[in-house]
């Protein structure tokens, strides 16, 4: 299906077109979130918003063409990862016995894994909000936004090989603090 026949079919609320659009740019946001610490229920709830989102902006007329469909269903979709992840950030201290466990529609989970992952995020997340700076901008920058180290170098005004450095040390201590959250849990 070309771009032109694609913008058609969404103009027409043609399910072949949202379908296409599942089959074709889904695989690569499920990549992007997955690759990005992301569960598959996660990348399957990116997939769904980030195609409804765009799928709206076309019927709204909002959509303005600046280069291939293709490319702004991916970016929707690594935003809406970005701004999920940042959501879950900036409430990192909600603690486990308040969670709605809803393991019906994940099919065989096992608990202590659940529970175990559900630690390690709460501890990331309380470990950056502990790292302070520059390493949280760094980690942000490199990690969650995927800006390459050269053009943060230069946005930083930091040699490349210092910034490797830089950034190996603050995972490092990423790493520290988050360890020591999970021993005190």
């Amino acid at each position: 299906m070309t771009e032109s026949e694609l913008l058609a079919g969404i103009q027409r609320k043609d399910n072949q077109a949202f379908r296409y659009m599942y089959e074709n740019f889904g695989p690569k946001i499920l990549g992007y979130v997955m690759k990005n610490s992301g569960s598959r229920a996660d990348a399957d709830e990116v997939i769904q918003e980030s195609l409804l989102k765009v799928w709206q902006k076309v019927q709204e007329g909002k959509y303005e063409s600046q280069g291939k469909l293709q490319n702004y269903v991916i970016q929707v979709g690594r935003n809406t990862w970005l701004e999920t992840l940042r959501n879950r950030r900036r409430k990192p201290t909600d603690q486990l016995e308040n969670k709605e466990w809803q393991l019906a529609d994940e099919g065989e989970v096992d608990l202590h894994q659940k529970i175990e992952k559900y630690k390690s995020l709460d501890a990331l997340y309380v470990g950056l909000s502990k790292l302070g700076e520059p390493c949280n901008s760094l980690i942000q920058l490199f990690h969650f936004e995927e800006i390459p180290l050269k053009e943060i170098a230069e946005q930083q005004q930091i040699e490349y090989g210092s910034l490797r450095k830089r950034i190996f040390d603050c995972r490092k201590k990423l790493q520290k603090l988050a360890k020591g959250v999970i021993s005190n849990q």
